[in-house]
């Protein structure tokens, strides 16, 4: 017999339910004397999801204390708006029961010890337990603690599986871009001119023929003056655009197949002859 937290049991069924506000929350009182003695914290159920356990919170008179109440003995009250536990005179003897941590396994042996306060308060007989054990134990072996009274008019849920899908954004990667700078050395050929003066010497055939008088003058120093010129190479370095890189991020889409074992309760039901079915 595994007991869980009715949020546990069916988180997705839980969370788009009413359940939160219809039950959880919801005062709970002693029916015997209208004393209030806290709210109703959990729901807790069994493997097949009936209804074993509300989780009392008595933080009202006995701070961070949980108490374990059989959903037998709990009924609804005040049309509806609070809880009325049964067979208790007062919070005293709910300060026998052992308390309930969350995060506790809940076992025979706690459950056991649960069950034995209820049976002292209930003045029911020990010894008619006695012949169960932790193997062959069953809840339907004490109705009084765990089935509502057939008198109790009964709004019960059947619960149902559904594949919930979620997505989650997570960084799988960074993407960097950068520039890096590479060398070379270029080589160029520049044409340059330089200038220079070609002095060119002729004998002259007449070189035995006197000249006129009076025509060749001796001269001394300059009597010619040319500029003479050369080109050098004037190199510079200019950057230019290349090339243009342009970079954005694109979105790939998939499908991602799961598959899941869903479960649905389905209605049973004994003794039809005695059954009226309405819509």
């Amino acid at each position: 017999m595994s007991l869980q937290s009715i949020a546990e049991f069916s988180p997705e069924y839980y969370q788009e339910s009413s359940l939160s506000s219809d039950l959880v929350s919801r005062p709970v009182f002693i029916a015997q004397t209208d004393e209030e003695i806290g709210t109703v914290d959990d729901i807790l159920v069994d493997e097949s999801g009936r209804f074993r356990y509300l989780v009392l919170n008595a933080d009202s008179w006995l701070s961070d204390r949980k108490f374990l109440l059989p959903i037998g003995k709990c009924r609804a009250a005040q049309n509806n708006n609070s809880i009325a536990l049964t067979g208790i005179n007062g919070k005293q003897d709910l300060e026998q029961l052992p308390p309930y941590e969350s995060d506790r396994q809940i076992d025979y042996d706690y459950e056991e010890d649960v069950r034995g306060i209820y049976r002292q308060l209930l003045a029911n007989d020990d010894s008619t337990i006695a012949n169960y054990d932790r193997d062959s134990y069953s809840y339907d072996n004490e109705p009084e603690l765990y089935q509502v009274p057939p008198e109790e008019n009964q709004t019960f849920k059947l619960y149902e599986e559904k594949l919930v899908t979620h997505k989650e954004r997570h960084e799988v990667g960074e993407v960097t871009i950068g520039k890096r700078v590479e060398t070379e050395t270029a080589e160029v050929e520049v044409p340059i001119e330089k200038e220079k003066v070609v002095v060119k010497i002729h004998e002259v055939a007449e070189g035995d023929v006197p000249v006129e008088p009076g025509e060749a003058t001796f001269e001394e120093g300059a009597v010619a003056k040319f500029k003479v010129y050369e080109e050098t190479a004037d190199i510079e370095k200019k950057a230019f655009v290349r090339e243009e890189v342009e970079a954005k991020k694109v979105v790939d889409k998939e499908v991602v197949n799961a598959s899941e074992t869903l479960r649905k309760e389905e209605l049973e039901m004994t003794g039809e002859e005695n059954i009226e079915i309405e819509q």
